[in-house]
């Protein structure tokens, strides 16, 4: 069964939508808030959205212009695309100024741009032409698990979301299996 080929795709997918779309969004405001010292709400809805237009326009950019004349392998996707997660993590954990956070959030979106087509065609690499639909439909909904959990848990989690993404994707207890399988791959 194809399960066992993906198995680990898949969780690994939720766990990058979980960490980077649904833990860290919801709290970027309040962050904003707290680490910047912004008190109005119009600005701090207009940094939050530069944060998080950071993040797609550079998603953007790098899925349509990079990756069409960078011809990857998914090895390669996974493991530079976890590497800067990693990176913009530790930006984002400690980010002393808002270019510093933009630049997080922009790494992110590289990370995110990578990351994805890296998992997705893993995934259907690892299984039979027959059983490629039934994989491209579990990772469809992978970020959904991510949506409903992640917001949960990035708000209220036992270590906050900035570390345990770090912890996550430099492969630490309990993430360890995001490199293990990222190392595994191709």
């Amino acid at each position: 069964m194809f399960l066992a080929k993906v198995g680990p795709v898949v969780p690994m997918y939720a766990a990058a939508a979980l960490a980077l779309v649904a833990a860290i969004q919801p709290i970027t405001a309040f962050l904003i808030q707290d680490q910047y010292g912004i008190t109005d709400v119009a600005e701090i809805t207009y940094v939050s959205g530069i944060a998080l237009f950071s993040m797609a326009i550079v998603t953007l950019v790098v899925q349509i212009a990079v990756l069409q004349v960078w011809k990857l392998q998914p090895a390669v996707l996974l493991r530079v695309g976890f590497l800067v997660f990693g990176v913009a993590m530790i930006f984002f954990a400690f980010a002393d100024s808002l270019l510093m956070l933009y630049l997080s959030f922009a790494g992110m979106g590289v990370a995110f741009a990578l990351s994805t087509p890296g998992l997705n065609a893993a995934a259907s690499l690892a299984v039979k032409p027959q059983e490629q639909g039934a994989v491209a439909g579990l990772l469809a909904a992978a970020p959904s698990f991510g949506m409903i959990f992640g917001p949960a848990f990035g708000a209220s989690g036992p270590l906050p979301p900035e570390i345990l993404c770090v912890h996550q994707a430099l492969g630490n207890q309990p993430g360890r299996f995001l490199v293990d399988i990222v190392a595994g791959i191709g």
